[in-house]
């Protein structure tokens, strides 16, 4: 038998119909058209000029999504056009998970731009993305031909909190909610681990930590790994200088798909080895933490022991309350 989709959240069935990065697009021009707030804030982001704007010049914008163009000879979309008479035109590039903007379709689409210029007083183009790509937009914006403010750089995550500001308040709070659900759902994955079933996530994560990743884990109050790492309720820290496992702290909530470049921002270390090692510029997963315990007693590993935490161990409560050295872990 047939199964349907079911008709929950109207961005959500939407988005069954064609490419994700398009039907994102299209999803954010609906927030633009139906809250007038949040898309002046936009403007502003990019720079426009905007006290001179009316409340009928702001109803008259032009918001359509898969714009059809020709460029020497090759036919084009848009993934989002704003226009208002005469007086700006603004293209929105979307991109999500690794997908980049190449500097071939940067030229493409400023060229279009560039060709527009005579007939309106601002010309943008905006790039969007679901992880960091500046050093990425920073090239293609050196070979754009288009000045440092007609061209701009945004991720979802700051067009999920600027629709978020106007929630509260906003009479359209009920549609705001479902594009904010739905834009969560497609740019990360949270999970509250107290809302989850106990018996479906792992008890103990026990963690690997040089001294780098340690400072990490204290300053930050994260431990972090790969994007397909099970859920767990608490993670203990094996640490390398210690040669003991030697805290615990219980997880908080986790988080999908978050850029590793920008967790390690203030950490060069992590990130040269990230660099080295390939897994820098890929999205990983991260456990928040509550408060650090120490262990009752370091569970140490013993002269001559071969066990050794290399990556991540899994185990229960018991089996970590119970071990007196890594041995007992590694049984």
């Amino acid at each position: 038998m047939d199964v349907g989709k079911p008709v929950r959240n109207i961005f959500e069935l939407v988005h069954h119909f064609g490419n994700e990065e398009d039907q994102i697009s299209a999803n954010f021009g609906f927030i633009l058209k139906t809250n007038p707030p949040v898309l002046l804030d936009v403007l502003k982001k990019l720079q426009m000029e905007t006290k001179k704007l009316r409340k009928k010049d702001i109803q008259r914008i032009a918001i359509e999504t898969q714009v059809p163009y020709k460029i020497d000879g090759q036919q084009c979309l848009i993934d989002l056009r704003l226009k208002l008479d005469d007086k700006f035109l603004i293209f929105f590039e979307s991109k999500i998970w690794d997908s980049k903007l190449t500097e071939k379709q940067t030229k493409k689409y400023a060229k279009l731009l560039i060709n527009q210029k005579g007939y309106y007083d601002q010309i943008r183009f905006v790039y969007i993305t679901q992880f960091d790509q500046k050093e990425e937009f920073e090239n293609v914006r050196r070979v754009s031909g288009l000045k440092d403010n007609e061209f701009h750089y945004l991720r979802w995550e700051e067009i999920r909190k600027l629709v978020e500001e106007y929630n509260t308040k906003s009479k359209l709070k009920f549609i705001n909610q479902l594009f904010l659900d739905y834009l969560g759902d497609k740019m990360g994955d949270k999970k509250i681990i107290n809302e989850q079933r106990i018996g479906e996530i792992r008890e103990v994560m026990i963690q690997s930590t040089d001294p780098d990743w340690w400072e990490l884990v204290l300053k930050e109050k994260i431990a972090c790994q790969k994007n397909d790492a099970p859920d767990a309720q608490y993670v203990a820290f094996y640490r390398t200088s210690e040669h003991a496992i030697t805290h615990i702290a219980k997880v908080s909530y986790t988080e999908k798909n978050v850029p590793a470049q920008e967790t390690y921002k203030k950490y060069p270390r992590i990130a040269r080895k990230g660099r080295k090692r390939g897994w820098l510029n890929k999205p990983h997963k991260i456990y928040h933490l509550e408060e650090l315990i120490d262990l009752p007693f370091p569970i140490k590993k013993q002269k001559r022991e071969k066990a050794v935490v290399r990556n991540k161990w899994y185990k229960t409560f018991a089996q970590l309350m119970g071990a007196r050295t890594l041995s007992d872990l590694s049984k």
